[in-house]
């Protein structure tokens, strides 16, 4: 099968849909379908591992939540550490999720071999970067920087990039909060997984991670703090767009926890479709609503435009989160697609 050169390939990009006409998607219809374009994803026994960079200047605590949000994604490390905040939350008839549960949604998704998405993702590499391309950056530097981040063949690799608030990024705050696409090797080859038809276990090449040549799938987000808190941190800033709602409190901060909204849209995306050829909306290969953009910005149960859902507010701070991770650290984390029950949910 012929596969678009990585410069011909769209850079898949995420918008966070808080305006009135976009959020008409937030009660997805009956008939609403996401398709399996026989792609690759990331999945099997291996977990993804997961190749971090920190481009720019972050404060500690930012970097933190972020590495706190990623290590809660596995159900192992949420059985050790996760427990209840101490601290009651006002509206006690809704219970705080787990994000590792959160993330188990993606179980749903299978390749041809019946292989379903990784529910295990590993930090293996972490890079802080000072600002080594400047602080403009364009989706040809974000190959780049995902490309250096792979120093040997892995399986399962998904380079992630956070850029510091001070970064400017080709489409950020214009129609994206965040990407994901994937560098493919300089000379444009590509090593694809198939399976014989005939013989379904009979797999050629390697997958995503190729074979000798890498392709590597990555996810990018920026930090909104500084030039666009209310296009890509809402609920916790006031909307740049749409009805005027009041931003709630963030539990970590509104920049880091804009940021962690678009990543967990994106590394639900990326893991089910990180080449653009898996699970998407539609036959439409210039449009590809994947599973974490199909619900828009729905946070909780009840939501429509301007409204994020019911959430849960805890009593001390006064702070909204919707879901818990390792040692009971509060995110707000949107609502995804079940594959199995067709509807947007939260929790598996």
């Amino acid at each position: 099968m012929a596969v678009p050169s990585p410069r011909s390939l769209p850079f898949f990009v995420l918008v966070l849909l808080h305006t009135a006409t976009t959020l008409a998607v937030l009660v997805p219809s009956p008939a609403l379908r996401l398709a399996y374009h026989r792609g690759p994803i990331l999945s099997g026994p291996e977990s993804i591992k997961l190749l971090v960079t920190f481009y720019g200047d972050f404060e500690l605590s930012e970097r933190n939540i972020l590495q706190i949000f990623l290590a809660s994604l596995n159900p192992s490390v949420v059985q050790t550490h996760h427990r209840r905040s101490l601290r009651a939350p006002l509206n006690s008839a809704i219970t705080a999720g787990s994000v590792a549960s959160w993330w188990s949604l993606t179980q749903h998704y299978s390749d041809l071999q019946g292989l379903h998405v990784s529910q295990r993702l590993d930090m293996v590499k972490t890079v802080d970067d000072s600002y080594s391309l400047g602080r403009r950056l364009s989706a040809s530097d974000m190959e780049f920087l995902a490309k250096r981040s792979l120093d040997r063949e892995m399986p399962n690799a998904l380079a992630v990039i956070f850029t510091a608030a001070d970064v400017s990024v080709d489409g950020f705050c214009m129609h994206a909060c965040g990407g994901h696409s994937f560098a493919a090797p300089a000379d444009g080859s590509l090593i694809r997984e198939t399976v014989d038809d005939a013989d379904p276990e009979r797999v050629h090449g390697n997958g995503v991670h190729g074979t000798g040549q890498v392709m590597v799938p990555y996810v990018w987000v920026g930090n909104p703090k500084l030039q666009c808190p209310g296009y890509c941190a809402w609920p916790f800033a006031r909307p740049q767009y749409g009805p005027d709602m009041a931003p709630l409190k963030a539990p970590n901060g509104v920049g880091v926890d804009g940021m962690i909204i678009s990543l967990a849209k994106l590394l639900v995306s990326a893991a089910t479709n990180p080449l653009g050829d898996a699970y998407y909306q539609g036959e439409d290969s210039s449009y590809k609503p994947e599973i974490g953009e199909i619900c828009g910005a729905k946070f909780g149960a009840g939501a429509y435009p301007g409204y994020p859902g019911e959430l849960l507010q805890d009593s001390r701070s006064g702070a909204s989160y919707n879901m818990e991770g390792s040692n009971g650290v509060q995110f707000l984390v949107p609502w995804i697609w079940n594959a199995e029950s067709k509807a947007c949910e939260g929790q598996a």
